[in-house]
């Protein structure tokens, strides 16, 4: 990662969008805005797990707040629910912007080596499309929402595939599938190029997450929350 901010402009770049960000968290502080709905959600589902409460189907303030990621997705929640709520919030926040900060340059650089193999690097356009998913970026932190993370963890995964580690790449897609499965899809390109040691990763780090959970929370408990997920 630290390769991905060599340059003075890279560092600009990741400057001037912290500072961007980091005035807006300042703000909604200060007006009583900083509210993230989304991660209020799973703060909750997170407290619930810990306190062996109703998981699904409970309603956390807004009435699409329902909890709708797996079982195993709630265990990276669980360090924010040993936190007070607005301290979790900043944290969370702050890992958001992270990723975001992370996510363009590693992006550039992939499509600059791989797709147009052009050692320029072009550091403006990483201006460019800030400004173009501003409104979307600004939305998913002021919800407190996972998309970002899940845009860098996307991100870094083609890298990875890119460079054979496939044992990386298959932990980083099992953990995005059983977070949300519709990536599933992500498979078959992966069937269509006989990337089989890539998809037996993710198959292995995706049933040895499901079975970590039940032992986790317990085997019957544990079946009954993913039926819940399911349903």
């Amino acid at each position: 990662m630290r390769r991905l901010f060599e340059t003075k402009a890279s560092k600009l770049f990741a400057l001037l969008t912290f500072l961007l960000f980091m005035t807006m968290l300042t703000f909604q502080l200060i007006n009583e805005r900083f509210w993230l709905h989304d991660l209020e959600v799973m703060y909750a589902a997170a407290t619930a797990l810990l306190e062996n409460g109703q998981i699904y189907g409970t309603s956390v303030g807004l009435d699409t707040g329902f909890y709708k990621y797996s079982p195993f997705t709630l265990f990276f929640f669980v360090p924010y629910a040993l936190l007070p709520y607005k301290v979790a919030c900043i944290l969370h926040f702050l890992i958001t912007l992270a990723c975001a900060i992370l996510t363009f340059p590693l992006l550039e650089r992939i499509i600059r080596r791989y797709l147009f193999d052009n050692k320029k690097k072009y550091y403006l356009t990483l201006f460019v499309v800030l400004i173009a998913i501003l409104i979307h970026l600004v939305r998913d932190l002021h919800l407190g929402n996972i998309n970002m993370i899940l845009v860098f963890l996307l991100t870094l995964s083609i890298q990875y595939l890119i460079e054979n580690k496939y044992v990386k790449f298959g932990i980083i897609i099992a953990f995005i599938i059983i977070t949300k499965p519709y990536f599933i899809v992500f498979v078959l390109p992966l069937l269509l190029h006989k990337k089989y040691k890539e998809i037996l990763s993710i198959g292995a780090v995706g049933a040895l997450s499901v079975v970590l959970s039940l032992i986790l929370i317990g085997f019957s408990k544990g079946i009954d929350l993913y039926f819940d997920w399911f349903a």
